[in-house]
């Protein structure tokens, strides 16, 4: 199947299902989207390199709605004129949506705008109305910086240690989406801090070999994770400290 996708992307010819006509040209624009991680399925041998490439032209990354519960106001209002009814909610029931973690990203959201506009005595959307599984779920603290440190700091003494490893553990739990791009920066952050700016050193402190190396820094690139700046700034000091000694 992907060979074929390819040779379709390649050449803009298609050859209709039971039709034993030639093949015919079209003039399209593809737009794909996936929730997997494709260059670690390239890593893996289960997605075609050429492939990624000539799909992978204009790329857009939308994070998780749990990363951007600010945008949830104005999603609700959209998806409320979908359905039809001119439902509203108080505002301690939108407290308790910015809360939730929406594990089912904006589809969860959607069902759940949809199930309490049929079910619903009124217009009015008050917290006994929202379905069950929304008041069982931990109500999460606000965004900030401080919510994100606890996450990083004990993921880090895990590696640290040897309790954790990165591919093994951080690796996984990323690609489920149960940590976010900011909680592997904030990681990869506080693992700078301990050895100096050097991403060298922070490969062994994370628990991988040497020969990760490159592939870590391919990761971090494809998902945005790292600190460029950091590295950048560091070596700036390091490459002025010659030249302050000689004019010292």
């Amino acid at each position: 199947m992907q060979a074929l996708l390819l040779r379709f992307l390649e050449t803009g010819e298609i050859h209709p299902v039971g039709s034993e006509s030639i093949a015919a040209n079209v003039n399209v624009r593809v737009i794909a989207a996936t929730n997997r991680d494709l260059q670690a399925l390239v890593s893996s041998g289960q997605f075609r390199e050429d492939l990624l490439y000539r799909i992978k032209v204009v790329h857009l990354h939308v994070p998780s709605l749990r990363d951007r519960v600010e945008d949830l106001p104005l999603l609700i209002d959209h998806l409320v004129k979908r359905v039809g009814r001119p439902i509203r909610f108080t505002d301690a029931a939108m407290s308790l949506l910015l809360a939730h973690p929406w594990p089912g990203n904006v589809r969860e959201l959607h069902n759940v705008v949809e199930q309490v506009s049929w079910t619903a005595d009124g217009d009015l959307i008050d917290v006994s109305s929202l379905p069950a599984a929304l008041h069982s779920s931990t109500p999460q603290p606000a965004p900030g910086r401080e919510r994100r440190r606890q996450p990083a700091d004990e993921l880090l003494t895990a590696l640290v240690e040897g309790r954790l490893s990165f591919w093994g553990d951080v690796y996984p739990r990323f690609l489920r989406r149960d940590l976010t791009r900011h909680d592997l920066r904030e990681l990869v952050r506080r693992g700078l801090e301990q050895v100096g700016g050097n991403y060298r050193a922070l490969v062994p402190l994370l628990g991988m070999n040497g020969d990760d190396y490159k592939r870590f820094l391919n990761f971090l690139s494809a998902h945005e994770c790292g600190l460029p700046r950091y590295r950048t700034a560091r070596a700036a000091m390091e490459s002025e400290g010659p030249r302050r000694r000689v004019a010292e």
